[in-house]
């Protein structure tokens, strides 16, 4: 039997009421706040008191922000990130010494971090914490696109990638009002979704995939822009975000080799930590799909986070169920590809057709719910005409 209605109420409007809106002006340096407190904290010396100054500054951040303000559906994005920025903090902070374990080229190339001046430690650590996939460093996550052709100068590679940059916004707002508008129902709420087809619905997903590839790539290009035109990086290390279509054969080829590989690493480092922490050996298929799993977990975490900002009660659990989902569909697929090599079967046109109809299915079939979350918070309010 279920309380009385007015008892829920009781219970549920202090929770309801005692948070407010974030304020524009945080909302609008989250990001770069996240990254200045990271970049800052690597200046004083390695030892307990910074990891004791930086645990203090990040545990305090987050706990105001979760216990005093909700947000609109356009802050989704900003919580995500300064979760990757804080859980790599710990990573190479508490559980490393960045300015010993994190380098470019080799440790010995340009001196330790640890004699440098405020002035070299401070861009030393700007640099680092722009990189966000180790293009150049000893940390280099797998997969990444490289550059085609030579890049002639900063200034030549500055004012071809401002140019993409104005192109794919242009791109994302052709696709809106030309595309996604066109198939998205007028109505933009979950149930005129749900009662669509299934065809209509993993279209709808094709098309926001899209978007958000458009989204994030550009995301990345404004971070390298600006790493360029400060002097901080070179273009050489600030190749594509994003790898081919050609590799979307597989599902664990979409998200290992044609997705942007932002968070890589340090979902890559959790996999280890606790792969090793339970003690599963190395070089076993345990340890293997261990590393998978939690990888896919701490990705789902971190959309997850975005929800405790922008709550919705009925759909918050596809943020993080989504990335459990595409880890099981990746180790069923390694499974299915496993015995097809053991029966004799070599890789030809009939396998990579049947390879990327698996996965033109599974990744827009498990998207459609975090998309549903996107509705339900009222992400695109707006975006169509009724």
């Amino acid at each position: 039997m279920e309380p009385p209605s007015h008892i829920l109420e009781q219970f549920a409007l202090p929770a309801a009421t005692s948070k407010t809106p974030i304020p524009l002006l945080v909302e609008l340096l989250w990001i770069p706040g996240f990254l200045a407190i990271a970049i800052f904290l690597q200046i004083p010396q390695p030892g307990p008191a910074r990891v004791a100054l930086g645990l203090g500054i990040f545990t305090t951040v987050w706990s105001y922000a979760l216990t005093h303000w909700v947000a609109q559906p356009s802050f989704l994005f900003s919580p995500m990130f300064g979760f990757a920025v804080t859980v790599r903090w710990v990573y190479m902070v508490v559980l490393d010494t960045a300015e010993v374990g994190f380098f470019r080229g080799t440790s010995s190339d340009k001196g330790s971090p640890l004699k440098f001046g405020l002035w070299k430690k401070l861009k030393w650590s700007a640099d680092l914490w722009f990189s966000w996939r180790g293009v150049g460093w000893n940390w280099e996550v797998s997969n990444i696109p490289r550059s085609v052709g030579q890049i002639d100068s900063r200034g030549r590679w500055l004012a071809i990638q401002i140019g993409a940059a104005m192109a794919n916004f242009a791109a994302q707002k052709v696709i809106i009002d030309h595309v996604f508008c066109r198939y998205y129902p007028s109505s933009n709420t979950v149930e005129a979704f749900t009662s669509l087809s299934l065809i209509h619905r993993l279209w709808i997903s094709v098309i926001h995939l899209t978007l958000g590839w458009l989204f994030l790539a550009n995301a990345n290009r404004l971070i390298a822009i600006i790493a360029v035109a400060t002097r901080l990086s070179v273009p050489e290390n600030c190749p594509p975000s994003f790898g081919s279509l050609a590799e979307c054969y597989t599902v664990r080829n979409f998200w290992g080799k044609a997705w942007h590989q932002t968070f890589k690493w340090y979902f890559n480092t959790t996999g280890d930590l606790v792969a090793t922490s339970i003690g599963v050996k190395k070089g076993t298929l345990l340890r293997k799909y261990t590393k998978l799993h939690v990888a896919f977990l701490m990705s789902g975490i971190q959309h997850y986070v975005a929800t405790l900002f922008v709550p919705s009660p009925s759909w918050a659990w596809a943020m993080i169920g989504q990335m459990v989902l595409y880890a099981i569909v990746i180790t069923i697929e390694d499974g299915i590809k496993s015995l097809g090599q053991q029966v004799g079967l070599k890789p030809g046109f009939l396998a990579y057709t049947l390879g990327y109809l698996w996965c033109a299915f599974w990744v827009p079939f498990i998207y459609q719910y975090p998309f549903i979350y996107d509705i339900d918070v009222g992400f695109f309010n707006g975006s169509c005409k009724a």
